[in-house]
């Protein structure tokens, strides 16, 4: 079919879009960059699921960024221990208007936070006469090239994550050689205490590069981290059964080119970062920022907009063991999301997501808005059920009903039933208002109906896949039941009753 310009392939139930292998096996490449590529940010990225690379660098310089998506600085914040952090504080300090103490008690203490852990930068010096011309990434194989110039042409490394591989593949060509290889950490890791030495062997055959987990670390979620680099033989190449199989799945045809390589490349990016067995794409998913600092944000699981927006495409695009990356990844972590409502509903049953989440489903510190009220991870939520919405299994919707009920349960905590209407004592919208008193509006606002009705559509069409009929009807009559939507007399919508969006804004 044809929408506005874009040819998008046929479409087989169960909502899956496939197209064939040939779409992807072009000669045009991915990604071309002519060197020099002088930031990480800037460079290529590779990865299994587990592992990931950027290549990036110039002259006679090639850096290669390792990092692994499970390598965390698990830590518990001791103001999120406090008999203070409630939501019963929170909507009492809120109420009160003391900014200052809600900023103190729920609010941001950035420094010490839980953050995902900067991998390894390995650099490549090349010999004398060398030069990196280009880098380019083939979207058939997953596989980059790095064009050399040399005294005899150019040459190209070839590199490459075999599925399962904890390491990069490189096959360095006859006529390349390198006079020196080394491990460059990353400067403020050293800064929070507690890792041990790092293990570095590099040899002909391989570089590798070891640091175990913290002194003391007993945090279920804890790992060691564990990358490097493997020389391979001029006969090797990359043989993915992986990739063969995603790239089968589904293609859009897009007539501006640069269009279609942005296309091909987001999803792309959900074969090298969000596999199934795996971690789902936190904020920079398996590319953690490589400029001598910790990661922007903490590199966190952020739930006011950012991971949900990552996998809007991922069902459509046919990306489903994405998908159930994401739902398994949060519903392992059940027994944390069940402490968190008990921390915050002072013993209450049931589970909450914390809306801005490290690896082990720790809350990490932020703007009050979007660190503590229950509704984001809802949104969450929503998110996960597209795994069941594009392949119906009964086996997914068992355990998202599971989960869900759970979440329906720390729910019930947080709001008050006044004429049958439920409203939030706590409102906000992602990020309005920014941290100022302006962040909380009035109950309940445009974007939590929208959540809430979407959640409770769910459990019903859960439950009735599910045979539970007495659930399906409870869920069902949550409907309407969170006030009248928030709309001016001329049909304009609120964020909240009686407050227009007036400006554009970070989001939605």
């Amino acid at each position: 079919m044809k929408m506005h310009g874009i040819q998008i392939a046929r479409v087989c139930l169960p909502g899956i879009v496939t197209a064939c292998a040939c779409c992807f096996g072009g000669s045009e490449p991915l990604v071309s960059l002519e060197a020099p590529v002088k930031e990480w940010h800037d460079g290529v990225p590779l990865g299994n699921g587990a592992a990931g690379a950027l290549l990036w660098g110039g002259g006679d310089t090639l850096n290669v960024t390792l990092d692994r998506a499970d390598f965390w600085h698990n830590i518990d914040l001791p103001e999120f221990s406090s008999p203070d952090f409630t939501w019963e504080k929170l909507v009492e300090t809120v109420k009160s208007g003391n900014t200052n103490l809600r900023r103190r008690t729920f609010g941001l203490h950035t420094g010490r936070n839980a953050t995902k852990l900067p991998g390894v930068r390995f650099v490549m010096k090349l010999a004398q006469g060398h030069a990196i011309r280009r880098f380019s990434l083939d979207r058939a194989t997953a596989a980059a090239t790095v064009t050399i110039a040399t005294p005899h042409g150019e040459r190209g490394i070839l590199a490459w994550f075999d599925d399962g591989d904890d390491m990069l593949s490189m096959r360095i060509p006859e006529g390349v050689s390198f006079r020196e290889k080394s491990f460059v950490k990353n400067k403020s890791f050293d800064a929070l205490g507690g890792y041990p030495p790092e293990e570095v062997s590099v040899g002909a055959a391989a570089a590798s590069y070891r640091r175990l987990r913290r002194n003391g670390a007993n945090n279920r979620f804890d790992r060691d981290f564990k990358a490097g680099v493997r020389f391979r033989a001029p006969s090797d190449g990359p043989r993915s059964s992986f990739w063969r199989a995603f790239n089968e799945k589904s293609s859009v045809s897009i007539p501006d080119a640069d269009l279609q390589r942005q296309y091909d490349f987001a999803i792309y990016l959900y074969g090298a970062g969000a596999r199934a067995g795996h971690p789902p794409l936190a904020l920079q998913g398996l590319w953690t920022a490589d400029d001598g600092n910790l990661p922007p944000w903490h590199g966190d699981y952020h739930h006011d907009m950012n991971i949900q927006m990552t996998y809007w495409a991922a069902g459509p695009a046919g990306c489903i063991e994405s998908l159930d990356a994401l739902a398994d990844f949060y519903i392992e972590r059940l027994p944390e999301c069940r402490a968190f409502c008990r921390k915050i509903f002072k013993g209450g049953e049931g589970a909450v997501i914390p809306p801005t989440m490290g690896f082990s489903g720790q809350v990490i510190a932020g703007w009050t808005a979007y660190t503590v009220p229950p509704v984001h991870g809802i949104w969450v939520f929503n998110t996960m059920c597209d795994a069941w919405d594009f392949d119906p299994t009964p086996a997914k919707a068992a355990k998202l009903l599971a989960f869900g009920r759970e979440l329906a349960a720390g729910l019930e905590h947080s709001w008050k039933v006044v004429d049958g209407i439920r409203k939030f004592d706590v409102s906000c919208s992602p990020e309005v208002g920014d941290d100022s008193d302006a962040c909380f509006l009035n109950a309940n606002t445009t974007y939590e109906r929208a959540i809430l009705d979407s959640f409770y559509a769910w459990l019903v069409r859960l439950a009735e896949a599910c045979g539970d009929r007495a659930g399906a009807a409870k869920w069902r009559a949550f409907a309407g039941t969170f006030g009248p939507p928030n709309v001016t007399k001329d049909g304009v919508t609120e964020l909240s009753a009686g407050k227009l969006l007036r400006q554009s804004h970070r989001h939605p």
